[in-house]
C-alpha cells in the first residue's frame, strides 16, 4: 500500500452543515418556546386569561351589591390575583431572557474557539499537502469544527486550492487561511432593555452586526429580541448546500420572551375599588 486517499463529496458536506445550521436554530427556539409556554400556563386554569375572567365576574358581583362588603372584598382578591399572576410571570420570563442570553454568549464563545482551531488546521494542513505529506486526519478534525460552527452560527465553507478552507458567516469571513475574524455579543444583558438596545451579534475588527446563517445563535437572539410592530424577529438567513446564502425570509410574527419586556410588571393594589361600576 502505498498511500491512503480521502474520498469526500463537498455538496453533501455542504448539506450536512445546512441541516445543522436549521436544526441548531429550531431547537433554542422550542426550548425557549416551550419555557414560555409552561410560565403562563395558557391555555389552562392556573393561566392569566382564567384570573382575569374571575376578576370581571368580581366586578358584575360588586355592582350588582354595591353596599355590601363581601363583594368588595372578592374583587379585591380577584384583583390581587391577576397582579401576582402577572408579577411572577414577569420574574419568571426575565429569569429565563437571562438564561437564554447567558447560552448566547456560551456560543459565541465556542464559535470563536473553533474558528481559531480551523485556521490552525488550515496552516498545519496547508504545510503538510506542500510537503507532500498526507492531511486525512487533519481534514477530519477540522471539517468536524466547521461543523460545529454550522451548528452554532449558520457557517458555510470555501475550500481553497492549496487544502485550506475559508469559513463564512453572512456571506462574511470567519475564517481565511490561518487568520480569524472573531465575533462579539452586544446589546441589552436585561430584558428590561432589550426593547431599546437589542442582543445582537457582532463583529470585532473591523466592527459590524454579522448576519447569522442560522445555528443555536440565531434562535437564541429571535427569542431575546422585542416585540416590533406587532412581530418578533425575522426568521435566519437559511444556508444553500449549492450556494452559500439566500437572503433573510420576510418578517412574520414569531413569539418572543422580549415580548413581555417593555414594562415592569404591576403590583398588587391593597386598597379598596375606587369604584363599582363594571368595565365596558
Amino acid at each position: 500500500m502505498n498511500a491512503i486517499s480521502r474520498l469526500g463529496s463537498s455538496f453533501l458536506d455542504a448539506g450536512v452543515r445546512s441541516a445543522g445550521a436549521q436544526a441548531g436554530y429550531a431547537t433554542v427556539r422550542s426550548s425557549a418556546l416551550q419555557g414560555i409556554e409552561g410560565i403562563l400556563q395558557e391555555p389552562g386554569d392556573n393561566g392569566i386569561s382564567n384570573a382575569l375572567q374571575g376578576f370581571w365576574s368580581a366586578w358584575q358581583g360588586a355592582a350588582n351589591q354595591p353596599t355590601e362588603s363581601g363583594p368588595k372584598g372578592l374583587l379585591l382578591t380577584a384583583a390581587n390575583s391577576v397582579t401576582d399572576k402577572i408579577s411572577s410571570a414577569y420574574t419568571a420570563l426575565d429569569s429565563q431572557w437571562s438564561r437564554v442570553r447567558s447560552e448566547a454568549q456560551d456560543a459565541v464563545t465556542a464559535v470563536n474557539a473553533a474558528a481559531a482551531q480551523v485556521a490552525s488546521y488550515n496552516t498545519t494542513i496547508r504545510s503538510t499537502l506542500a510537503a507532500g505529506g498526507s492531511a486525512n486526519e487533519l481534514i477530519d478534525a477540522r471539517a468536524k469544527l466547521t461543523d460545529q460552527i454550522a451548528g452554532l452560527a449558520g457557517g458555510t465553507v470555501r475550500e481553497q486550492p492549496d487544502g485550506t478552507v475559508d469559513v463564512l458567516v453572512g456571506g462574511n469571513a470567519l475564517v481565511t487561511g490561518g487568520s480569524v475574524r472573531t465575533l462579539k455579543l452586544a446589546g441589552a444583558t436585561a430584558m428590561a432593555d432589550a426593547a431599546t438596545d437589542a442582543p445582537r451579534v457582532e463583529w470585532t475588527n473591523p466592527g459590524g452586526t454579522a448576519a447569522l446563517d442560522g445555528g443555536e445563535l440565531a434562535g437564541a437572539l429571535s427569542v431575546l429580541a422585542p416585540a416590533s410592530g406587532g412581530s418578533g424577529a425575522p426568521s435566519p438567513r437559511q444556508p444553500s448546500p449549492t450556494t452559500g446564502s439566500r437572503p433573510c425570509s420576510p418578517r412574520r410574527l414569531t413569539p418572543s420572551i422580549g415580548m413581555v419586556s417593555r414594562a415592569p410588571a404591576p403590583k398588587a393594589s391593597t386598597s379598596s375599588p375606587p369604584a363599582l361600576d363594571p368595565p365596558h
